[in-house]
């Protein structure tokens, strides 16, 4: 044994202490990096992703149909693979099936449950299939998981004031216009809340606000028309009503209020033939609306039409008492989808008052609740044709009826 180090020879000393210590550092390193492409390997090559990329491919071809049968087969072949449940998920909803695409959504949510743009998503497709409660309980579980993000409050807020408390929902929308203060539809949603509980104030100063920074905006000229019609019927006041009306109406022309508040302006001032006529074209684009069937009836008693007063009258029973049947069934079938006659009844309902919108996701929705089902299937194979031939006659039509524009 040498006496010291000095004395050692050269392939006798000990390692120093550091470089034992690099080198286990990079042993590790080298077992990390050697792990990551393993694991980075399996990700491209797993047959989830191989599916995956294959039907993205076949979408960005316009090949719909390939990419749903690439995503089904990888979602059959590697159910852990999250990517094709939300691909899936989201060509279903496109497509209008609504029903297959809320069960992607729920199946891509157990694999990503932290994921607040898929519970998002899970809210809009159980909306358009008429379910509320399981649409508000995603949306409040897309706000939850990302609490400063006014998309998701926003959406929570909207459902919360459509269809629940209203007062929750000042609070939710009020937080949303917070944290995006640019998105159009939040603040018009809290304004129209706000208008809905009659605090009118705070409704025109949000809305005077938003179009400092966005003039001529079409929803939110529209809601102011709809507040200084609320104000006492003062000339300022009606002929204010008048611009914000017509201004929203040039922006937007398929907005139905348009007919609604410019008529009940022109009456306001005494031009009965004007609102007449403005009342008349509401109807013919929207023969269903209780307020222009009141709005007709109001102008025939002025003129003395007492005819045509009762006919729009016995016309105005009618749909009023079917409107009154559809928000019940609503309820019904919101809260119990599996409600097989209610939603049979409410789809016919909705046909009747020419919201084929809502028959149809309706009548999708139960295709999928009830599949085999004898009625069900009739039922939507007749409302499918009925569609069909009524889109064929709009195609033959030579001259569309024209309708007055307002002025």
């Amino acid at each position: 044994m040498p006496a010291s180090l000095v004395d050692a020879k050269p392939d006798r000393l000990p390692r120093p202490r550091s470089r034992r210590a690099g080198l286990a550092v990079a042993s590790m390193l080298l077992a990390v990096a050697v792990a990551a492409l393993g694991f980075s390997l399996w990700g491209y090559f797993r047959p989830g992703a191989v599916h995956y990329r294959a039907g993205a491919d076949a979408l960005a071809a316009h090949h719909a149909g390939v990419a749903e049968r690439e995503w089904r087969a990888g979602a059959a072949a590697d159910p852990g693979y999250e990517p094709c449940a939300e691909a899936l998920a989201d060509l279903c909803f496109t497509l209008l099936r609504y029903e297959d695409a809320a069960v992607w959504y729920e199946r891509a949510m157990r694999l990503a449950p932290n994921d607040a743009m898929l519970a998002l998503r899970l809210s809009k497709t159980r909306h358009s299939l008429h379910q509320l409660g399981p649409a508000l309980a995603a949306a409040k579980r897309a706000a939850e998981l990302e609490p400063r993000n006014g998309e998701m409050l926003g959406a929570y807020g909207i459902l919360l004031s459509e269809h629940f408390d209203k007062g929750q929902a000042m609070s939710v929308l009020r937080r949303a216009v917070q944290l995006a203060p640019n998105e159009e539809a939040f603040q018009v949603a809290l304004a129209k809340t706000e208008m809905d509980t009659s605090d009118y104030a705070s409704a025109e100063r949000h809305l005077t606000g938003f179009l400092q920074k966005h003039p001529g905006n079409p929803n939110a000229c529209m809601d102011m028309a709809a507040i200084y019609l609320q104000k006492p019927r003062t000339l300022e006041n009606l002929r204010a009503t008048l611009q914000y009306a017509q201004t929203a109406y040039a922006g937007n022309p398929n907005d139905p209020r348009a007919f609604i508040i410019l008529g009940q302006a022109y009456l306001g001032l005494g031009q009965v033939q004007d609102a007449l006529q403005v009342y008349l074209a509401g109807y013919d684009r929207k023969p269903s609306d209780e307020n222009v069937l009141n709005g007709l009836i109001t102008c025939y008693a002025r003129l003395g039409d007492t005819t045509r007063r009762d006919a729009v009258t016995r016309i105005f029973k009618q749909v009023s008492s079917r409107h009154n049947r559809i928000e019940h069934l609503k309820h019904v079938v919101g809260f119990n989808h599996h409600d097989r006659n209610a939603a049979l009844e409410l789809s016919r309902l909705h046909e009747s008052d020419n919201d084929v919108r809502a028959a149809s996701a309706l009548y999708q929705g139960m295709r999928g609740e009830f599949p085999g089902d004898p009625e069900v299937t009739a039922a939507a194979d007749r409302f499918a044709a009925r569609v069909q031939a009524a889109r064929e006659r709009a195609r033959q039509a030579s001259a569309p009826k024209g309708a007055v524009q307002p002025r």
